[in-house]
């Protein structure tokens, strides 16, 4: 009879398995420092953009260097007529960091909850009274500008990327 021996080395299976949690713990751990923040906008010539934290408006500039561009530049490129009516700190939420000292936010991801709204703006001289308000299930591409900077029609983006139930 031949004797028995004991591979010390694990099945293959079990390193398969290790090798899948590690994976997911590295790719998970860049996101250990992501916070939500609420998004809020002001139409203004002066500060314009805040994040809550408590309850409390504080300012924000997006680091340009640091920031997922491909977030930055949606954000920045989403129309009036959806930004407007769901900018008020509990529809918007911006993923990233924010540094109270210097009020740099670097943006990972930003999404909007839906169903969001979306307000009529068809005539410049409208009165509030003609301004309707429509209750949206899904962001379009439509639903952004096309710029410079920003092409909504490009195959790298898709506009429910930004949209979360």
């Amino acid at each position: 009879m031949p004797p028995i021996s004991f591979d010390s080395r694990p099945p293959f299976g079990l390193k398969i398995f290790a090798a899948l949690v590690f994976i997911c713990f590295v790719s998970c751990g860049h996101h250990e420092n992501t916070n939500r923040y609420g998004y809020v906008f002001h139409e203004s010539t002066g500060q314009n953009q805040y994040i809550l934290i408590d309850a409390k408006e504080m300012p924000v500039r997006f680091d340009e260097t640091n920031s997922n561009k491909l977030a930055l530049f949606s954000l920045r490129s989403l129309s009036a007529k959806v930004l407007y009516p769901n900018a008020k700190g509990d529809k918007i939420f911006l993923l990233g960091n924010y540094d109270p000292k210097s009020q740099t936010f670097v943006l990972k991801h930003w999404y909007i909850t839906v169903p969001f709204t979306e307000i009529t703006l068809g005539d410049a001289l409208q009165t509030p009274d003609e301004i309707r308000e429509i209750q949206r299930r899904s962001l379009e591409r439509t639903d952004f500008e096309n710029e410079s900077w920003f092409n909504p029609n490009s195959t790298d983006f898709d506009p429910r990327e930004f949209q979360m139930k």
